[in-house]
């Protein structure tokens, strides 16, 4: 353990802190001690409120000072250990419980004085007991931090303690005229305040401090990483207007508006002194791959290549044929590349593949554009890669994740974004419904008479095993589990082909189940959300999604679209388990609409600040205290940023240290 510690300071150098315990910091994101002040409390717990045991309310929660009369155990039904201690003070006696915590026996011994914070419950079998949280050294108010399974709140309220005083060589990350603007503390006060002055204010204080600096750093990444982009001089690329219209006519069909528009806007860029770096967003089957294959036959015209990159093997197939297709018909090679097969690609002008394109030994020259299909399934290490190896190449990213309007030129601001307006019209809407657990029985009748009609479909569970969960508890052991599901699914529909397909399963069982479903040999493909995107089953024409309350709007939006891409019309069920009016509100929306970016604006609005347990946020930045629905903040942020990359970021120490510190991807996820 270094001598001095300093806000660099590695967790696993602090004393008492072991391999394991850095492991579980770490998946709070919590790897130094600068870190560890920014895990902020979520709640605090005043254990200040002391009552006499007469006075004590069912329910509420206090602290009690007494003395132990007697320590026992016995066993419940169910075989859980319960230790009892008979607490006397002046005004009575009362049961204290605990429950599977042995090693108490060591430590409560009769006649010693206690003070035990918890609260007192109705269980006439046990003489109404007090149910103790916590043995407590003294009377406080306690924060409450997010923790994970092995990691005690004492530990990391001892370690705050220890390196306390490193606090006082903290810098503001945002310049202090910003700061008293916003009506806040200094980073230094407002992380003590959180962490030693624990209350509801000092916490907001510090959520809001934290939350506009996320919001900055965002947005300074972006201005810097567009900055970078437009300094790579490269040569324009000029579009063949006559070759243009001969390749549009080999689809066969008459471009949309919509899909003009977003040609044009790339065949813009294409002629810029400095390359694209341009993300498409469009529904599923708005008719993204063929603006794209039009985009990269106007670069091969120019004698360069083009590199298309699609997720998984079964996609990367399904792309490599629609490309020699396309290709052959208007004078082009293409080749296709995955772990398993490589076609001679040295005279190809499009080369399609799977992560296999990121091999170093494929030595691909002359790249002149790289599209990244479905490109929120690469990291952004795999996006670099080629990017480093062809840095005069252009980006065209797409996706059917909904990115809100009202974040795509703040905290996006490093891309250009096409929205590709529009659907083909033969596309009917997917009728959407929400059922309760009541409803159950008239929803799979639906199926099955739809499964008669070889109309084969999904149904979504939220995990795939829910009692290896790593917290399981009660409650989630008792949510809707892949491995428990198909036992009822195989009962239930007992005349059908059933399929299970999750993200526990080897790469070429997935691409054989997705390849089994898609031919017709499979009637019910029972999943998680792995078949978010690269299934595309024209004959599915119905989906149920478990538990649809417990996943995010946008995303429940893209495993709609896993169906309604036939001419049969199709329909979606979501489960509504929470039946709350929130859950309720959330599933009604999506029920009301069929347009992607309206629901990822209604999802932002119902989510609220930072990231919600148990939903997801595909296609948003990762962020743990910013409101991503006060746009207000965010135009503000972004305005400060602009500000701070004009006066240059080395004038300011903390925020230049902080952007070193925070870079992760370099870039917000898109």
């Amino acid at each position: 353990m270094p001598g001095t510690i300093t806000l660099k300071t590695p967790i696993s150098d602090l004393y008492g802190v072991g391999d394991q315990t850095s492991e579980r910091f770490a998946k709070l994101g919590v790897r130094t001690v600068a870190d560890l002040f920014e895990l902020l409390p979520f709640r605090a717990e005043d254990r200040t409120n002391i009552q006499p045991i007469k006075a004590l309310q069912p329910g509420d929660e206090a602290v009690i000072a007494g003395t132990i009369k007697k320590v026992s155990t016995r066993l419940s039904k169910r075989g859980a250990l319960i230790v009892q201690a008979k607490i006397e003070d002046e005004s009575g006696t009362i049961q204290a419980v605990w429950f599977n915590q042995k090693y108490l026996l060591k430590t409560l011994e009769e006649g010693q004085s206690v003070l035990l914070y918890g609260s007192k419950k109705i269980v006439p079998a046990m003489s109404n007991p007090f149910f103790v949280k916590k043995i407590i050294p003294r009377l406080e108010v306690a924060p409450i931090y997010p923790t994970t399974a092995g990691l005690s709140q004492y530990l990391i309220t001892r370690l705050l303690e220890r390196v306390r005083p490193v606090l006082s060589t903290m810098h503001d990350i945002v310049p202090p005229a910003i700061v008293t603007e916003l009506g806040l503390p200094s980073r230094r006060l407002a992380l003590d305040a959180a962490h030693f002055s624990p209350r509801a204010e000092t916490f907001e204080q510090a959520r809001s401090l934290l939350g506009f600096e996320e919001l900055l750093l965002l947005s300074i990444q972006a201005l810097l990483a567009k900055q970078n982009r437009v300094k790579e001089a490269i040569a324009p690329i000029n579009c063949d207007e006559v070759a243009l219209q001969q390749a549009k006519k080999c689809f066969g069909f008459a471009l949309t508006p919509g899909q003009n528009a977003a040609l044009q806007e790339l065949l813009a860029d294409l002629q810029k002194p400095y390359p694209m770096n341009r993300l498409m967003y469009g529904e599923v089957g708005s008719g993204k791959t063929a603006i794209g294959l039009l985009a990269a036959a106007a670069v091969c015209q120019s004698g360069q290549k083009v590199v298309w990159l699609s997720p998984t093997t079964t996609l990367a197939e399904q792309q490599a044929k629609l490309t020699n297709e396309f290709c052959q018909k208007i004078g082009l090679r293409s080749a296709f590349i995955s772990g398993a097969r490589k076609e001679a690609y040295g005279e190809a002008n499009i080369i399609v593949g799977t992560h296999a394109l990121l091999q170093n030994q494929l030595g691909l020259t002359d790249i002149g554009l790289v599209v990244i299909d479905e490109q929120q399934r690469f990291g952004v290490e795999q996006r670099n890669y080629l990017l480093n190896n062809h840095p005069k190449a252009h980006l065209l990213m797409m996706t059917a994740t909904p990115i809100p309007r009202t974040l795509a030129h703040t905290l996006f601001g490093h891309l250009d974004i096409t929205f590709l307006e529009g659907k083909p019209s033969q596309q009917k809407p997917v009728k959407t419904y929400v059922f309760t657990d009541s409803q159950r029985q008239k929803v799979e009748d639906h199926v099955r008479a739809r499964i008669a009609k070889n109309q084969p479909g999904y149904i979504i569970c939220p995990l795939i095993d829910g009692s290896t969960q790593e917290s399981a508890t009660l409650f989630s052991s008792e949510r809707k589990a892949i491995t428990t599901e198909l036992k009822r699914i195989e009962a239930e529909f007992s005349n059908s082909r059933i399929g299970t397909l999750h993200g526990r399963m080897k790469a070429d069982e997935k691409e054989r189940i997705m390849a089994a479903f898609k031919n017709g040999e499979l009637d019910i493909l029972l999943a998680t959300s792995v078949v978010e995107v690269g299934i595309d089953n024209p004959q599915a024409t119905w989906i149920i999604v478990e538990e649809a309350d417990r996943f995010g709007l946008s995303q429940l939006h893209q495993l709609r679209g896993r169906v309604g891409r036939g001419a049969k019309e199709s329909v979606c069920f979501l489960h509504n388990s929470l039946t709350t009016e929130q859950a309720t509100r959330r599933l009604e929306v999506l029920a009301g609409s069929n347009n992607g970016l309206e629901i990822a604006e209604q999802d932002l609005r119902l989510r609220g600040p930072g990231n919600i347990a148990g939903y997801e946020q595909s296609g948003l930045p990762d962020v743990r205290y910013a409101d991503l629905s006060n746009i207000d903040l965010i135009k503000k942020a972004y305005a400060v940023a602009e500000q701070l990359v004009s006066e240059g970021i080395n004038n300011y120490a903390g925020l230049k240290e902080a952007l070193k510190r925070n870079k992760r991807d370099g870039l917000p996820a898109v």
